[in-house]
């Protein structure tokens, strides 16, 4: 990694794979809790 921007880019996809992503057509309210308790 050659800079600061390279290594926070990284982290970011690191910690966005390991989030839930909401199921399209699902019931929106507990999709958004499930994605909150996740990033959590």
């Amino acid at each position: 990694m050659a800079n600061r921007a390279e290594i926070l880019d990284g982290i970011v996809d690191v910690v966005l794979s390991e989030m839930c992503l909401p199921v399209a057509g699902g019931e929106r309210r507990a999709a958004i809790g499930k994605r909150a308790r996740s990033a959590r």
